[in-house]
C-alpha cells in the first residue's frame, strides 16, 4: 500500500503485462462490490531484484534479535509509519538495541532504526525489509492511537506467548512505579497479566472511523501474573515518529 500516493503499488517481474495486471486487480475490486474506484488506484512498477522470503507478521508473531545463541524474544505491537515515510512496526524498547536485526523464525524482517527506553517510553521501531509487511488477523485496520482509555474500559491484550486475551479491564490510565533508575509515569494498567515474551504487544481498546479502525492505545512494557503495564500510544508516537 502506497499511503503517500493513495494507491496499491504492485511490483512485477520483467516481461509481465502491466495492463493485464491492472485489469485483473480492478476486476477483483469490482467483484467485491467496492464502487467508485478510480483506475489509477493501481500502480505497477518493474522490479529488478528477485523477491524472496517475503512474509507478513501480525499481532501474535514472535520477533527476536537473533536466530541462535542468546537472543531477546518479544511481540509485535502494531504496524507503524514514521513521519519520514518509513514503514515498519512497533515493539518494546527493553532488551533491544539500536541497529539490531529483527527476525521472525529464521527470516530477517527488519532492523531497529529508532528506540526509546527512558522512563517515559519503552518502545522500538522496526523498519521493514522491502517486501515484508504487517497484517492484522482481523478485518479491521489498526492504528497506534493517542486515545487514553477510561478506567473500567474493556480492552484486548496481545502477545506471541499469551495470544489474544479479550475482556481485560483498565484499572488505571495514570499509573506510576519505580524500576531501576527510572520512575515510569502515565502508564495504562490492566487487570490481566501477560507472560515473558509478550513485551511489545499492543493493547487494543475501542474503534474509530465508524468502526473501521482498531485503536492500539498502548505497548506492553511490564507485567506480573495479575496485571500488565502499557506505555501510552501518544508517548510511543512522540518518541518514534
Amino acid at each position: 500500500l502506497d499511503v503517500i500516493n493513495n494507491a496499491i503499488d504492485v511490483g512485477v517481474v520483467c516481461g509481465t503485462n502491466e495492463t493485464e495486471i491492472k485489469a485483473y486487480l480492478l476486476g477483483i475490486i469490482s467483484e467485491a462490490e467496492i464502487n467508485n474506484i478510480a483506475s489509477d488506484i493501481i500502480t505497477v512498477h518493474e522490479k529488478t531484484e528477485t523477491i524472496e522470503y517475503a512474509i507478513s507478521i501480525h499481532e501474535t508473531s514472535n520477533i527476536k534479535n537473533g536466530t541462535s545463541g542468546t537472543y531477546v524474544s518479544a511481540s509485535v505491537g502494531v504496524g507503524f509509519y514514521r513521519s519520514n515515510g518509513d514503514r515498519g512496526f512497533i515493539t518494546c524498547g527493553h532488551g533491544f538495541s539500536l541497529s539490531d536485526n529483527i527476525y521472525n523464525g529464521t527470516t530477517k524482517v527488519g532492523t531497529i532504526t529508532k528506540r526509546a527506553f527512558n522512563g517515559v517510553c519503552d518502545a522500538s521501531f522496526v523498519l521493514f525489509d522491502p517486501e515484508d509487511n504487517y497484517t492484522s488477523w482481523t478485518n479491521t485496520y489498526e492504528e497506534l492511537s493517542w486515545s487514553v482509555p477510561i478506567v473500567g474500559a474493556t480492552a484486548t491484550q496481545r502477545g506471541h506467548v499469551s495470544g489474544i486475551i479479550t475482556g481485560c479491564s483498565v484499572l488505571s490510565n495514570n499509573f506510576s512505579y519505580m524500576s531501576g533508575v527510572y520512575t515510569w509515569t502515565n502508564l495504562i494498567r490492566t487487570n490481566t497479566g501477560m507472560q515473558s515474551g509478550d513485551s511489545g504487544g499492543g493493547l487494543h481498546c475501542g474503534y474509530q472511523d465508524l468502526g473501521k479502525t482498531a485503536k492500539i492505545v498502548g505497548i506492553l512494557s511490564a507485567t506480573s501474573s495479575s496485571y500488565a503495564l502499557y506505555i501510552r500510544g501518544q508517548a510511543v508516537s512522540n518518541a518514534l515518529s
